[in-house]
């Protein structure tokens, strides 16, 4: 009897064991936000880059915070997405020359800040796939003529809402999706180029760190290096970067649709500029933080 009893119990072990095993659930991640849908979306990017130029220090601080707004449209086995711009502000501290850039300040005289006025309600439509891959962009380079200003502020303006800019960030809060359904624990990676302007491979892994309720947690870790041979051009001057790094983050992701409601990421880049051969060393670190809120 004894000998029966423990059989039993053997056998019941093997099977709970075996159908948690097997039966752990899976989690199929992808963007399809419900069409009609509407979120609002704030953005806040810090930055810090130290130079160093024939033993003198040059650092450059710049902050902005964007504030937007999402409707979601069909597009066929896509979304896309009506981005508007609610609100825009940026700070920036070049050497100890401080400057503000916001779309809500009242003064028309200031000429630093016509151009943020100028895009506050302006629309940028892009069209993403299941993957969250971009697929389209329209309306950028409409916005873009609309800040107007110097050339250093076009450029700075372009590196911060051009098409490349629009597509780095969009592929950043949205490329995480992996192409099969995964399970709390499980990794997947994938692999993109940055333009930003020089360009950058990014290889990321993703794990799927836990499941409460309808979020899922997602943990990123990735390797960043510039391409070799990676040129820039600024006030007539072409230089080579060699720059390499890592970024970490966390996303809360909303299962049903795929739309990433929190997401924080630091990264963190070093390296040197070649500019008419000499080395300039360089290091980098950025600070992104992206909230969205369902309307």
């Amino acid at each position: 009897m004894k000998k029966h009893m423990k059989s039993l119990m053997i056998s019941a072990t093997i099977l709970f064991t075996t159908s948690v095993a097997f039966g752990q659930k899976t989690y199929s991640l992808a963007f399809k936000p419900e069409n009609g849908s509407k979120y609002d979306v704030v953005s806040s990017v810090k930055s810090k880059v130290a130079q160093n130029v024939m033993g003198q220090d040059m650092n450059i601080n710049m902050n902005y915070d964007i504030n937007m707004s999402y409707d979601i449209l069909n597009e066929g086995a896509n979304k896309k997405l009506q981005m508007t711009y609610d609100q825009l502000k940026m700070d920036m501290d070049v050497m100890g020359q401080k400057v503000t850039m916001n779309s809500d300040d009242a003064d028309t005289s200031n000429d630093v800040n016509k151009g943020f006025r100028a895009l506050k309600g302006q629309t940028i439509s892009v069209t993403l796939n299941p993957q969250g891959q971009v697929v389209k962009v329209d309306g950028t380079e409409e916005i873009l003529e609309k800040v107007g200003g110097n050339e250093m502020q076009k450029q700075t303006m372009e590196g911060v809402l051009g098409e490349d800019a629009l597509k780095n960030m969009l592929n950043q809060a949205f490329g995480f999706y992996p192409k099969k359904p995964v399970k709390v624990g499980e990794s997947w990676t994938d692999s993109i180029t940055i333009k930003s302007p020089y360009t950058i491979t990014s290889t990321n892994t993703y794990t799927l760190t836990k499941v409460e309720g309808k979020k899922a947690f997602i943990n990123t870790v990735s390797t960043l290096k510039t391409a070799p041979g990676s040129k820039i051009s600024s006030n007539g001057m072409e230089m080579t970067l060699d720059l390499s790094g890592d970024m970490s983050g966390t996303s809360e992701i909303d299962i049903e649709t795929g739309m990433p409601m929190v997401s924080n990421a630091r990264q963190n880049l070093k390296g040197n500029i070649e500019v008419q051969g000499q080395k300039v060393p360089m290091a980098m670190n950025m600070d992104i933080n992206m909230t969205t809120q369902k309307k």
